[in-house]
């Protein structure tokens, strides 16, 4: 069967004291929960987005006026909500909000790729041109250990950036990303140690086929990449300043030469739902930090309450909020 026979796996959330709580065994199914986005009618603009549900509020769980509820304090009017449903495979999914949310795996030898490298990500991203967004790298600020990065500029280019002393950098930019409209893209950038060339690739999936993202850069300096101390990290990157990503990344790899053997190779559409730790293709041991999840959520609403009332039935026994 499919919906409506079959449940959509509905999860509903409040952020209580900054942290996201589900709510969903108090949120009543029984009545429709109303949502509604983009333009209606004939409408110029599109409309805000809006979300209405019932929540029970067992021994005044969520009266925002009740001392004894353990969220006395932290609820109430502009409360952050979403609202999710299960669809599709599992992926990383870093959520809008966790500035840091990412998936890393310590450094090692195998990871100092010093010659030619091969980095290669499938993504599909919340768009957010006019700001630099981070997307993978091997690069801490800590103690000047930078070896290589890969960041989306603010026209939806790629910036490849790499380090010969753990301390200084240069930055190779690509032409902007060809976005399909499902918003997933597989990016590659490759580093030709004998003459210094920066190439960037696109496709649908991790899968390929692989089409050139433009020219190659001119050659440049054939010095060998720093071999650092950083962890390899996916997602957000520490230190780094700019914006974190948030949506969906579906496989990460890391190759020690151009189109050689992969020494970090994880498929996160792979992994067990609701797993924090896990080990990938090449052997390395991946865990997730500040939020980012192995999940098969889709977010439907994000947004604040407005209001927050109460109700009662008439013998005062089932208190619930609007």
């Amino acid at each position: 069967m499919a919906f409506p026979q079959d449940p959509l796996g509905t999860r509903v959330e409040f952020q209580i004291g900054g942290t996201w709580t589900d709510v969903t065994e108090h949120a009543l199914l029984r009545d429709i929960i109303r949502h509604t986005r983009g333009r209606s009618g004939e409408g110029q603009a599109v409309d805000p987005a809006s979300c209405a549900l019932t929540l029970r509020s067992p021994d005044g769980l969520y009266n925002p006026r009740n001392p004894g509820s353990p969220y006395y304090g932290l609820i109430g009017k502009n409360t952050p909500m979403k609202l999710s449903v299960a669809a599709g495979p599992q992926r990383l999914w870093l959520p809008e909000g966790q500035a840091t949310a990412r998936a890393e795996t310590p450094s090692a030898t195998a990871l100092n790729v010093t010659g030619s490298l091969d980095v290669r990500i499938d993504m599909q991203l919340r768009r957010q041109p006019g700001q630099f967004v981070e997307l993978c790298g091997k690069y801490l600020l800590t103690g000047n250990q930078r070896s290589w990065a890969l960041l989306m500029g603010v026209s939806e280019e790629l910036w490849f950036r790499r380090s010969t002393d753990g301390t200084t950098f240069t930055d190779t930019p690509s032409d902007p990303l060809p976005f399909p409209p499902s918003g997933r893209i597989a990016v590659r950038i490759t580093w030709n140690a004998s003459n210094g060339v920066t190439t960037f690739y696109t496709a649908p999936t991790m899968a390929g086929p692989w089409t050139q993202l433009g020219a190659a850069s001119a050659p440049g300096s054939t010095t060998a990449t720093f071999a650092s101390t950083a962890p390899i990290q996916v997602g957000d990157i520490d230190q780094l300043g700019f914006k974190s990503p948030d949506g969906a990344i579906h496989a990460f790899q890391l190759r020690s030469g151009i189109g050689g053997t992969p020494v970090a190779d994880v498929d996160f559409t792979a992994q067990t739902a609701g797993a924090s730790s896990f080990t990938d293709a090449a052997g390395r041991v991946w865990s997730l930090l500040n939020g980012a999840e192995i999940s098969n959520r889709r977010p439907i609403f994000t947004g604040e309450y407005s209001d927050w009332p109460l109700k009662a039935d008439r013998a005062g026994r089932l208190v619930t909020v609007e």
